[in-house]
């Protein structure tokens, strides 16, 4: 992304599918990374993800488990860590993906100001605005769709991976 500032549509789609992918995988093995951002997405020589970075991952006992530690990078934190200690599970990477994918799309976070208790009100509202930027309707109702205050609402992996966005070619 710095190299190349924004990427193409085909691009985001194929790398925002691998993405979703590492995160179901580790999903299955009750991992849930927790600081997943584009510092930690790497690329390798086939132009292929690798998800790095798992020094905030957690490893849950129990799928229903909440974890309560604070941790992460400001623009990516999902609304239920920014908010209190009620919890947050797997859909925390749900809403980074979220965040990935705007970022991919509009070259921007979603919820970044000049002003860091700014940013954390933006994500506890769940207020962002789409640039005026030529990105097909799918991709932003993709966005929607995952960018939702209530984690039990959010798109699940399963849900990203059948959206209309990530079907087209």
């Amino acid at each position: 992304m710095k190299k190349r500032g924004k990427i193409t549509l085909k691009d985001a789609r194929k790398f925002i599918t691998q993405i979703i992918k590492a995160v179901e995988y580790m999903h299955q093995n009750q991992i849930i990374h927790r600081d997943l951002k584009l510092a930690n997405i790497f690329l390798d020589d086939n132009m292929q993800i690798k998800v790095g970075d798992f020094g905030e991952a957690t490893k849950l006992e129990f799928d229903d488990e909440k974890k309560i530690s604070v941790c992460g990078t400001l623009n990516y934190l999902a609304p239920e860590i920014v908010s209190g200690p009620f919890g947050h599970s797997y859909e925390v990477d749900f809403w980074a993906i979220g965040v990935i994918s705007f970022a991919m799309l509009f070259g921007k976070s979603p919820f970044q100001s000049k002003d860091e208790t700014e940013t954390l009100e933006r994500i506890k509202q769940c207020k962002y605005e789409f640039p005026n930027v030529a990105v097909p309707s799918e991709a932003k109702d993709f966005i929607k769709r995952i960018l939702v205050s209530d984690p039990k609402e959010r798109m699940n992996i399963q849900q990203m991976l059948e959206h209309p966005f990530l079907q087209k070619s």
